[in-house]
């Protein structure tokens, strides 16, 4: 599913500055629209839809953090992190050691 929109017709007619500002608003309003999705609409739908057995647990927040999205050539793609639990699990190892390290 995409917009398409040809304004071969309407691109012509305009000045240099209207031309160059054009795609970066578009770029622009994708990132916009890539980061809404990614903090606030899909978070809400994975709560919705996402739950355990029974209508008991709901998604972690490893989860919640995993998508990614990029735009590149006026087109938004979403990802799916692998490295994050990587990431995640050393954050929660040096979390660990420095509260070990307090302890002592």
């Amino acid at each position: 599913m995409g917009v398409k929109f040809n304004g071969k017709v309407l691109i012509d007619k305009l000045t240099i500055i209207e031309k160059t500002q054009i795609p970066f608003a578009a770029n622009q309003s994708l990132k916009r629209l890539g980061h809404l999705i990614k903090t606030q609409l899909l978070p809400a739908e994975m709560e919705r839809q996402f739950t355990a057995p029974g209508g008991v647990g709901r998604p972690v927040p490893f989860t919640l953090r995993a998508l990614r999205h990029d735009t590149k050539d006026l087109k938004l793609t979403f990802t799916i992190s692998k490295n994050r639990a990587k990431a995640y699990h050393l954050q929660n190892i040096c979390i660990l050691l420095s509260m070990a390290e307090r302890s002592r």
